[in-house]
């Protein structure tokens, strides 16, 4: 009886995992065959246990580190300063637009997927590497900057000569 603990230790491998080896793509999520950093964001995330609550909260983590790498929510602030100046019975006219665009991380990821997950028996852990397309990401993040873009220099055009309220 005292044997079978030993042997079970001895076949689990460096790392202690359920399929071998701990993977290299845990160091370097660009280390997996199926992440190339020109056309993926690659991240892995890791939870402590080896529950299906522990594969979510690893796939949830990844995520979060894409989203660093990344952000989906596009917020816009337009700030306009508008004077005048009577000057030798002339009106002068000025006029600044300030426009902030900050981009900060929301939600999920549209087309993230997990590649591969490792549990590590040994040390309790569960590992989940996941990956989204870069291309798709420009695809949803473009048209929101775009448009905050127009609506600042539509409100910057409006305001020639005009009143703000």
């Amino acid at each position: 009886a005292l044997l079978a603990p030993r042997v079970s230790l001895a076949c689990a491998g460096p790392g202690g995992g359920e399929s071998g080896p701990r993977p290299d793509w845990i160091e370097d999520p660009y280390a997996h065959p199926d992440c190339t950093q020109a056309f993926q964001l690659c991240s892995v995330g890791v939870a402590t246990g080896l529950d299906s609550d522990a594969r979510e909260q690893a796939r949830r983590r990844g995520l979060d580190g894409i989203v660093s790498q990344i952000m989906v929510e596009v917020r816009s602030q337009i700030d306009v300063e508008s004077s005048s100046r009577r000057e030798a019975g002339d009106v002068f006219w000025s006029e600044a637009l300030d426009e902030r665009i900050s981009l900060t991380a929301a939600g999920d990821l549209p087309g993230a997927e997990v590649l591969e997950r490792w549990r590590d028996t040994l040390g309790g852990e569960t590992y989940a590497h996941v990956s989204v397309d870069r291309s798709a990401m420009l695809d949803l993040l473009l048209p929101p900057v775009e448009q905050s873009h127009v609506t600042g220099s539509g409100l910057l055009a409006q305001g020639g000569g005009g009143c703000w309220s």
